[in-house]
């Protein structure tokens, strides 16, 4: 048999060999290329000769752009053969290394996404990972920047690459020094240890040490008191580094780093700092510091030159245009300070125009940024950079006489992110219901698993939950980001002019919006009024009113027990209503419905607690209908939302609670029970008030009542309680409701943390991001018996017609002239506030009248056909 075998394999050697070597020969003609001996093959012979000569040539070249062609060469040497081996990936990352060192942001990024999608994790995949945060850094897309980052830092863990994990810590200290929160600020210092200690176990050059010594000594430069020695004394041992190392660059950055902090503590010396740091490099952060020393020593035109210069030589493209970037927006304020600072010295409205043209350029690349950025954290971080362009907008649209500018601004600087809410809803109606869904869940999923990362202390676990966030995120950046982008371009589009927003009020309506301006040397409060056929822009000193306004939040949390208290409650509560209503507004302000837009610490009071007279103890409330509006676009785009609600009311008493010892809430069971008379309507009480059964019904009800418990800080992130469980403020981003009305009968539900540009984000706030109309909600914990008269109140009123904001306003005058002495504090009936549609109740179709509408024209048809059979029997 085996000589058979060997005999036929020789007569037939010729076609055996023949059928074994065409795959190798017919791939250049298009079949398909076939895997193993020959991608060796190809691979090795002689394409891998011609590749490695070239990336070493790329290593040896000094000149980036050259290096990038060189580079480019190679890359498409593998593409055309389709090859994608760990040399074509090494490539990726070289080019990104290679864009990136050109400051070509957006072809660097591309280059290393491409590189991460290596399946085969080494250390140049988890250099792509560390380079895409400094890129996205750069951008100002900062917390992109840190899930990138912390991506970089789990891989380098994981693989022990110790040198990276040691950037990995510099940049995250890095980044994180942008966010000026008090949790950023610890975790900034937490990496910077962490760095200090992997210097004991891991090799690291003069260089790296030099930065480390360099982020402590931005850290203690923030630091109170002691800061300033502090920061000394690490930055001249990051100095002592750098020139150890002999790095140019790095003692270019130090030196310019301590003029910073010579500027920042008002000390001599500054300018001789930079002008050793100009000596080692030329730099755009060095000019930009340079620019406030000469502040400092009242020389305008030098700042001015040199922020034009700055702006020419950093800033500008090669066709004259400014960068998108977080420098040039930084550059562009600082120069129009200089010029409002020029403007108040000379009264040459020159230098205002010049400066609001600046900031009008600074406005464009801020909304540059936005566009660009799917992630809620960086628009938020955007919002809040970019108040102190708007307050400067609104200086020079104020003194320059430009009222409708002015609204322009105080509005962008307000809720632009429910806006956003509901644009993107309205895109989400254009997509397949499969994809729609795919969307809610990837959402759900990013922010649960947020609020997990959040709440989770364990190293081990937080550090998987972060895994899974980043691939999460990716993915829906991948599938979605184009629909943000679209949603964000449209809100820009569709901001409501001044006239467009008068032409909406009726006759009687008057909208009051406040913003403050904190970054002013003389800090001013502007008001801006506006009715259907007036309007007008007020600015006061707001010196000393947030002190004001603290002691006042104070007084209201709690019932007079003395006269005393009271007298010095009324005097306090009338010197705000002076300063929040100046004779100026009043002059103007004829109208009785009052739709305010607060801002700041304005946002924690009522507003009707105000006193008109102390003598008479005569409250605001008495002679305004009040209502409080996020912004008015939010206003107006939130009433286009079609609800589609099919029941009355859904209401909620908890009473008891089966967790975290909360108090029994006895009288909730009453004020439930009451409501309840007024509507048709479901309720749940007791263990039957769960969280499950709320999440299965709220969506079909035109009106829900929540009577429970809730709490917000500016540290704690809101929630409100069921029987078994919270309700979390991240789980109403993801819901849908159909609700006109939602009341929150609990505490706190209109506090939380307080973010600039978009305001308190409480829970009421999270209401409206589900699509409710209107939210009552409470500014501090209420007293149970009070609440529960003024609701039972409130609905009985809403019942018989009265608009929400009349109906909430005579509940409260009712109860004032129901109660006497220590009752009648504020504390007790001044909480709730109205946010929202003021308007009456929205009306369900009425399934009574319908019937009855039916059955009359059934009898209607009844008797006409027995007259008819009995007109025809006559005949």
């Amino acid at each position: 048999m085996k000589y058979e075998l060997k005999l036929y394999l020789l007569k037939h050697f010729r076609f055996i060999f023949i059928i074994l070597i065409i795959p190798y020969f017919s791939y250049p003609f298009g079949f398909q290329k076939p895997k193993g001996l020959v991608y060796n093959i190809q691979y090795k012979y002689p394409f891998k000769k011609k590749a490695d000569s070239l990336f070493q040539l790329a290593k040896t070249c000094k000149n980036p752009k050259k290096r990038i062609t060189i580079l480019n060469k190679e890359k498409n040497l593998f593409e055309k053969h389709k090859i994608t081996t760990p040399l074509y990936y090494r490539t990726l990352t070289a080019l990104g290394i290679s864009y990136h060192a050109t400051n070509q942001l957006d072809s660097a990024i591309y280059y290393h996404q491409k590189a991460i999608t290596n399946k085969s994790t080494n250390s140049r995949t988890i250099i792509s990972y560390l380079k895409l945060g400094e890129c996205y850094f750069q951008q100002g897309e900062y917390y992109k920047a840190l899930l990138y980052n912390k991506k970089t830092i789990l891989l380098s863990k994981e693989l022990t690459k110790n040198n990276l994990l040691f950037n990995a810590y510099i940049n995250r200290a890095s980044i994180l020094n942008y966010f000026k929160k008090e949790s950023f600020t610890n975790a900034r210092f937490y990496y910077l240890k962490k760095a200090q200690k992997l210097l004991k176990t891991t090799t690291i050059n003069g260089l790296q040490k030099s930065k480390i010594f360099y982020q402590l000594g931005m850290y203690y430069r923030d630091s109170k008191p002691l800061g300033f020695n502090l920061a000394k004394k690490q930055y001249l041992l990051a100095l002592s580094y750098a020139k150890e190392n002999n790095s140019k660059k790095q003692i270019g950055i130090v030196y310019n780093a301590l003029g910073n902090l010579y500027i920042a503590t008002k000390k001599d010396s500054a300018l001789y700092f930079l002008n050793k740091a100009k000596k080692y490099r030329e730099s755009k952060y060095i000019n930009f510091n340079m620019i406030d020393a000469f502040m400092q020593q009242h020389k305008t035109d030098k700042a001015i030159r040199l922020c034009n210069t700055t702006l020419n030589t950093y800033c500008t493209n090669a066709q004259g245009n400014y960068t998108n970037t977080k420098f040039t927006v930084h550059i562009l304020t600082k120069k129009a300070t200089v010029l409002i600072t020029k403007f108040q010295k000379t009264t040459s409205n020159k230098y205002l125009n010049q400066a609001l043209t600046t900031l009008l350029e600074a406005d464009r690349i801020i909304d540059t940024i936005k566009q660009k950025s799917e992630e809620t954290g960086t628009k938020m971080f955007w919002s809040k950079l970019a108040t102190p362009v708007y307050e400067k907008i609104i200086y020079c649209s104020k003194t320059l006489n430009n009222t409708s500018l002015a609204f322009d601004y105080i509005e962008k600087n307000k809720a632009l992110l429910l806006s956003e809410k509901i644009s993107t809803e309205k895109a989400l109606t254009k997509l397949s219901p499969e994809t729609k869904n795919e969307y809610k869940q990837l959402n759900k999923t990013i922010l649960t698993l947020e609020e997990r990362i959040h709440n989770n202390t364990q190293t081990k676990n937080k550090d998987s939950l972060q895994e899974k966030l980043f691939d999460a995120k990716l993915l829906f950046e991948t599938k979605f980001n184009s629909i943000h982008k679209t949603v964000a371009t449209q809100l820009l589009e569709k901001q409501l002019s001044l006239q467009e927003a008068q032409e909406q009020l009726a006759n009687d309506e008057a909208v009051i919006s406040y913003f403050w301006n904190s970054n002013n040397t003389r800090q001013q409060l502007y008001i801006l009024y506006y009715s259907h056929n007036k309007s007008k822009i007020i600015a006061i000193s707001s010196q000393g009113l947030k002190h004001k306004i603290r002691n006042y939040l104070k007084h209201l949390q709690k019932p007079f027990a003395t006269k005393q208290e009271a007298s010095v409650f009324l005097a306090n509560a009338n010197d705000i209503y002076h300063t929040l209503f100046p004779t100026e507004l009043l002059a103007v302000l004829n109208e009785k419905k009052i739709q305010l837009i607060a801002t700041d610490l304005l946002q924690l009071i009522p507003f009707e607690s105000l006193v008109v007279n102390p003598k008479n103890k005569h409250y605001l409330i008495y002679d305004y209908t009040i209502s409080y509006l996020y912004s008015y676009n939010f206003h107006e785009g939130n009433k286009q939302r079609k609800n589609t609600a099919s029941k009355s009311l859904l209401a909620f008493a908890p009473i008891h609670f089966s967790y975290d010892s909360l108090r029994t809430l006895q009288y909730t069971a009453q004020e439930v029970n009451a409501i309840s008379k007024q509507f048709a309507s479901s309720k749940y009480l007791n263990k039957e008030a769960t969280k499950e059964q709320f999440l299965k019904q709220c969506s079909q009800y035109n009106i829900i009542h929540l009577a429970t418990h809730a709490a917000a800080t500016n540290k704690t992130k809101p929630w409100i309680a069921f029987y078994d469980s919270k309700l979390k403020l991240y789980e109403l981003y993801t819901m849908q409701l159909q609700a006109d009305l939602v009341t929150l009968s609990a505490c706190k539900t209109n506090q939380g943390e307080l973010a600039t540009g978009e305001g308190v984000l409480s829970l009421s706030r999270g209401f409206f991001a589900a699509g409710t109309q209107s939210v009552v909600s409470s500014l501090w914990q209420a007293d149970d018996q009070a609440t529960s008269s003024i609701m039972e109140t409130f609905y009985s009123l809403l019942k018989n017609g009265k608009t929400k904001a009349s109906a909430l306003q005579q509940a409260k005058i009712t109860y004032l002239n129901t109660h006497s002495l220590s009752e009648v504090s504020p504390y007790y009936w001044a909480s709730f506030v109205l946010t929202g549609d003021a308007k009456k109740l929205q009306q369900l179709p009425n399934n009574t009248t319908v019937y009855h509408y039916t059955l009359i024209v059934f009898l209607l048809m009844i008797i006409l056909l027995l007259t008819y059979k009995q007109v025809f029997q006559k005949k």
